[in-house]
């Protein structure tokens, strides 16, 4: 998704992550403002194939496409794929822990950071699915 980083009050990524990434794009779009930036929205791998280095692929591919466009800055808001396994750990803990390689431990953190990504900050409010530990 094609946005303007530029525009004030964008300085810094939005707590909303890719749901204020949208709102963004939308909006230059409707305003004229070329995109400075581009924003992966999702990569979904089916559970079926998992394993078989298409996580690489596809970020390979995206990059690929963005270049293709004229970005040179891509931004993946990344959903912690193993959070849910804990979580009473706190969202600055989870995405901190490091293997012994230096890599996120987190396994679709770690694919980012392997291929060049780095963690820049939590998008506290990003895809909010409110309910109890319970639920």
């Amino acid at each position: 998704m094609p946005f303007n980083a530029d525009l004030d009050g964008r300085e810094e990524m939005p707590d909303k992550g890719w749901d204020q990434v949208l709102v963004w794009a939308f909006r230059d779009q409707r305003h004229g403002h070329a995109p400075t930036t581009v924003s992966a929205l999702e990569i979904t791998v089916d559970t079926e194939y998992l394993g078989r280095g298409l996580s690489y692929r596809m970020l390979a591919a995206l990059r690929d496409a963005a270049s293709r466009q004229g970005h040179n800055v891509l931004l993946a808001p990344v959903r912690p794929t193993a959070k849910h396994l804990e979580q009473r750990v706190t969202m600055t803990d989870y995405v901190s822990r490091q293997g012994d390689d230096g890599f996120a431990t987190g396994p679709w953190l770690r694919v980012h950071v392997k291929v060049g990504g780095s963690i820049q900050r939590i998008a506290s409010a990003s895809m909010t699915v409110s309910g109890s530990l319970a639920q």
